[in-house]
């Protein structure tokens, strides 16, 4: 035969216990959801680099010292075509570090198709620059650029 407790200050305890268990969790995950988002955040930040493409041709940065940006434009080498860094590049305040090209993914089969070039450059000095960039076929001489990216650098 069950046995019925008839002492409801007891069951009530039980029932409070049970509560009080729930109310404890629910900031437990809420500190634990805010720490692994801040976590992440904070991961992103330290590998993240201020990335520019054409459209953003004319433009302005503020960097900090020692941070760094890339420049992503469209090239297609195979028309000769490949973009070089300015004679007029102030490379003091924002210096080169290194240029990548690579061949478009989904046109890799087709023969003449296109790609992404990258530039790389870190803050090394406060002061303001502009990274010029020339769309040009190294060997033409005294022929103006086919295209042309500017982008305003200033390291704090």
């Amino acid at each position: 035969m069950p046995v019925i407790n008839k002492n409801k200050s007891l069951n009530t305890c039980h029932c409070l216990k049970t509560k009080n268990r729930a109310f404890l969790i629910l900031p437990v995950l809420i500190v634990l959801f805010l720490f692994m988002f801040t976590a992440f955040s904070a991961c992103t930040q330290k590998s993240g680099i201020a990335s520019f493409t054409e459209k953003d041709n004319g433009s302005s940065v503020s960097l900090g010292k020692g941070e760094k940006l890339e420049i992503k434009l469209e090239s297609n080498m195979t028309t000769g075509y490949s973009w070089k860094l300015s004679k007029n590049t102030g490379t003091s305040v924002a210096a080169f570090v290194s240029s990548e090209y690579k061949e478009s993914a989904k046109d890799k089969e087709i023969a003449g198709a296109g790609g992404i070039e990258t530039f790389i450059f870190e803050a090394k000095e406060v002061g303001q620059a502009e990274i010029i960039l020339e769309y040009v076929r190294p060997w033409e001489e005294n022929i103006e650029p086919e295209k042309v990216f500017e982008l305003k650098v200033t390291v704090e």
